[in-house]
């Protein structure tokens, strides 16, 4: 279940820490950042797609937390969220070059314990991309394979590569004008945590 999502320099906020409850309601005034806190979610699991869908993606594992790419270059920031100029996903619109925006989703069990993406403000119209996991199943499947080894980024990248859809736990939410589900597939619908924030 999705514990706790944390933002720093994201859209409205430049700090937020938000703990969760199997059912969570977060009401409040128009523009109160209600919406943003479900685009954090959607924008953070959407960017972890992403990474591993890379074909350059080498994971390095360090105990239990694994970053899945450091410096992938997105050039199309709509991927991440349908909004018109990529500086709107940084707190109130300001930017500079290296500028970043960070997620941090908490889940309260394994395979994956916490998600994190940073997102950096680049020149040339593009954004960079850091994505890593703290992941307590990713860390055994590599414990006997040697750091250096060519097998490593392979398995781990299998592991979540394989878990993605389960590990990362199902989310919905609505808002008065946008309802957002997570990819979750059907068979794993009993583990969904409701999420219903009201605009």
């Amino acid at each position: 279940m999705l514990s706790k999502v944390e933002l720093r320099n994201f859209r409205g906020f430049d700090k937020l820490a938000l703990d969760l409850e199997p059912v969570s309601v977060v009401v409040g005034p128009n523009s109160s950042g209600k919406t943003t806190v479900l685009h954090a979610i959607s924008v953070a699991l959407r960017a972890h797609s992403i990474a591993l869908d890379d074909t350059a993606a080498r994971p390095v594992a360090k105990g239990s937390q694994v970053t899945i790419c450091s410096g992938l270059i997105l050039r199309d920031h709509t991927q991440l969220l349908p909004i018109a100029e990529r500086n709107e996903l940084f707190c109130n619109g300001t930017v500079f070059e290296g500028a970043t925006a960070t997620i941090t989703l908490t889940f309260d069990g394994p395979p994956v314990e916490s998600l994190t993406v940073s997102l950096s403000y680049m020149r040339n119209a593009v954004l960079k991309l850091a994505v890593s996991v703290r992941s307590s199943a990713a860390a055994a499947a590599v414990a006997g394979i040697p750091a250096k080894s060519r097998n490593r980024p392979a398995t781990l990248l299998d592991v979540l590569r394989r878990d993605r859809r389960t590990s990362i736990q199902g989310y919905r939410g609505s808002s008065a004008r946008s309802s957002l589900r997570s990819c979750a597939p059907s068979r794993t619908r009993s583990w969904w945590s409701r999420r219903t924030l009201s605009r």
